[in-house]
């Protein structure tokens, strides 16, 4: 009776650690184990990640003010928001906000403003995950990541990219794999002319569960001519990724033109 109830918890733990891992797959380090930017596999598939935006190690906010974002964490998106797919996640855009630029399958020309700077850090957190592919990820990791551990967080990336492809039984060169999850909402956390705090929420949906929230936290830096990602200590993003408790979504701005 013993050896049951111990073997129970022990499974009841790996699937948790499973639906952890399949909503915290972000972008960075295959050989992170802890969930976040490791490549996984979901439950369903070999080549099929979820994606949560990468954070940079701060904790997340759980606390609502009556069921509300806090004060000074909105930021207004235009009413011109459009959408477009990458490799599976739908992300907005905006002729007022950027980005202006996207060719080849890039972002680039992101206004300075704090609705600039929310569509810059999805854009660009989405745009160095593995699964999209070196067209896509080389270009950005190499001219719109900044900071002393761009060079390792390109390691990681190409890391995974690589483990991803060898998984799927595919040649270097295409994207592998797609991004599963959508963005549920955000809330910014700082913002100055030069540096940005973004929180970040997405939704993941298992089938025979309830839908998981994960928050992570991106920063941004002003280049003098555009938002750029700023990498995370050591080049990983395995360090702050949290699950959103369904009672605290409404800390977070729903991603919705003109809210």
């Amino acid at each position: 009776m013993t050896y049951d109830v111990i073997a129970r918890a022990r499974r009841a733990r790996r699937r948790r650690r499973l639906r952890v891992a399949a909503v915290v797959v972000a972008f960075g380090s295959i050989a992170a184990g802890a969930a976040v930017l490791a490549a996984t596999p979901s439950p369903t598939s070999s080549n099929t990640h979820a994606v949560v935006l990468a954070p940079n190690g701060a904790p997340a906010a759980t606390a609502s003010v009556g069921g509300q974002a806090e004060p000074g964490t909105s930021a207004p998106l235009p009413t011109d928001l459009a959408w477009t797919s990458l490799d599976g996640l739908s992300l907005p855009s905006s002729a007022s906000a950027g980005p202006h630029e996207t060719g080849a399958g890039l972002a680039r020309g992101f206004a300075r403003t704090r609705a600039g700077a929310v569509l810059a850090a999805v854009h660009l957190a989405a745009r160095v995950a593995p699964q999209v592919g070196p067209a896509v990820f080389g270009p950005t990791l190499r001219e719109q990541v900044v900071g002393p551990a761009a060079a390792a967080l390109a390691e990681q990336v190409q890391a995974q990219y690589q483990q991803l492809c060898d998984q799927a039984h595919v040649g270097s060169g295409a994207p592998v794999g797609a991004l599963t999850s959508a963005l549920a909402g955000y809330r910014i956390e700082l913002y100055t002319d030069t540096t940005v705090t973004v929180r970040v929420m997405t939704r993941t949906d298992q089938p025979g569960t309830a839908p998981l929230y994960a928050a992570a936290v991106i920063q941004l830096t002003w280049t003098g001519s555009d938002w750029a990602l700023q990498a995370p200590t050591g080049g990983v993003w395995d360090q702050a990724m949290t699950l959103v408790d369904p009672t605290n979504l409404g800390v977070y701005n729903p991603f919705t033109g003109g809210r």
